[in-house]
């Protein structure tokens, strides 16, 4: 196989060669829009049907919708505070049942439960919403937004041991 001392020649194999029939930019149909064709009123049309006049459209359907290039209005993102209130207040009533009520075994076992998985699970929940906020373009998050996560520990901390104080001093007096 000779390459003719041409060797990006490759006519042979069915394509233009260099002889002069190179093939255009334009494309088979004579278009300047290597992804359309020409339409009727001479305008080139783009793969989505719309005309293109002159370089790029002003539009490019993405992902099922269409973006017109314009930037989305960014809104900043805040601290999911209402988890630990939720604790905090879930602590309180813990604290409270067990002080007032923790002499029978129900109430107190109900108080530390209160205290104990549920409170923390609702930590739980806002620290997971909490780092997934602050993935966001803007977050904007308060100083108290940490002393209150520090106190929803604590009071749920404190609710804790004074519930199991309660309930090892039922079982003492069994």
């Amino acid at each position: 196989m000779s390459d003719n001392g041409r060797p990006f020649d490759f006519g042979q194999f069915g394509g233009a060669s260099a002889s002069g029939n190179a093939p255009s930019p334009a494309g088979a149909s004579g278009s300047a829009n290597p992804f359309g064709a020409v339409g009727a009123d001479g305008a080139d049309r783009n793969v989505y049907g719309g005309s293109t006049p002159a370089g790029f459209g002003t539009g490019m359907a993405v992902g099922g919708g269409h973006y017109d290039g314009a930037s989305a209005l960014l809104r900043p993102t805040n601290a999911p505070v209402v988890w630990l209130y939720t604790a905090v207040a879930t602590s309180i009533i813990a604290m409270l049942v067990a002080l007032m009520l923790g002499s029978t075994a129900a109430f107190a076992i109900g108080a530390w439960i209160l205290a104990g998985p549920i409170a923390i699970a609702l930590v739980a929940v806002f620290s997971i919403q909490d780092t997934r906020a602050r993935t966001a373009a803007l977050y904007s998050s308060s100083g108290f937004v940490s002393w209150l996560y520090r106190g929803a520990i604590v009071l749920s901390l404190i609710a804790v041991v004074i519930s199991a104080l309660k309930i090892a001093d039922w079982v003492g007096r069994i």
